[in-house]
């Protein structure tokens, strides 16, 4: 009798010691899964100054006078207001980041008409 219940004490231990496993693995892995893919993103805007079809790049510069440039004229034109998702490199420093995705703003005093 003596054997039964500690056979099933170690069982019992056992099992709360492989539970309590699995919620702390479960806890980490749902807490990494539900973070987003990339904290370094942010979004910058700015206007188009240079479209140059022969190389396909787009120049724009943003509202405090960087300058950055993409491939990819599609119908942009000088004077559009754009945004582009950026990428910071994970640095304090925005001279590596870079343009994730360039998209047209509509411009202020259009919005509302």
């Amino acid at each position: 009798m003596c054997k039964k219940k500690s056979a099933r004490f170690f069982t019992i231990l056992v099992f709360a010691l492989v539970l309590v496993g699995l919620v702390i693995v479960g806890y980490f892995h749902i807490s990494t899964a539900i973070r987003p893919a990339d904290q370094n993103l942010y979004p910058r805007a700015g206007e188009v100054v240079g479209v140059f079809y022969k190389a396909d790049t787009v120049v724009w510069i943003d509202r405090a006078g960087n300058s950055w440039s993409f491939t990819g004229c599609d119908d942009w034109e000088i004077g559009d207001e754009i945004v582009c998702v950026m990428d910071s490199m994970g640095t304090d420093e925005i001279y590596d980041d870079a343009i994730v995705k360039a998209y047209y703003m509509e411009p202020m005093k259009t919005i509302g008409k």
